[in-house]
């Protein structure tokens, strides 16, 4: 039997850009647009798409594979990685930051960690973005309104 390192999650920070759903509001990947919005109520759970069946890869994350869920160790590291790009990036998107639980296998790597599985946490909305806030609700965590140029 594997024992493993961490008993609970681990927390790391994300960016998300905003998607109109029907009638909500879903956080979705800055990176991975056409992958499903983060779900309200329960963890989001990484696939991988290279892999052919269970048995050629093992467990998602894969060590030798770049699946996962990505999330950054903290917000300034975050930043570091460029993904901290705050408000309006463009005329068409938002982007939104926030904390994240990681849970299952979950690999370290220099840009943070990869894992099986996460929630969210709490969301940061700029200031300019307000009016995304209470769209956020059904996420049924904390959402506060940021300062991009600041470290609350």
């Amino acid at each position: 039997m594997d024992v493993p390192d961490v008993v609970g999650e681990i927390i790391g920070w994300r960016a998300w850009g905003i998607a109109r759903i029907g009638s909500s509001t879903r956080l979705v990947s800055v990176v991975q647009r056409e992958l499903n919005a983060w779900p309200v109520d329960r963890y989001m759970v990484a696939r991988c798409d290279a892999r052919s069946s269970e048995d050629d890869h093992g467990a998602i994350p894969g060590v030798g594979c770049t699946c996962g869920i990505y999330a950054a160790r903290d917000r300034a590291h975050l930043g570091e990685m460029g993904y901290a790009q705050f408000g309006s990036v463009s005329e068409t998107e938002t982007r939104v930051m926030g904390e994240v639980a990681l849970s299952g296998l979950v690999i370290p790597g220099e840009r943070g960690w990869r894992a099986a599985r996460a929630r969210v946490l709490k969301i940061f909305v700029p200031y300019s973005a307000w009016r995304l806030a209470p769209k956020l609700a059904d996420y049924e965590v904390p959402v506060a309104l940021s300062n991009p140029f600041e470290g609350d």
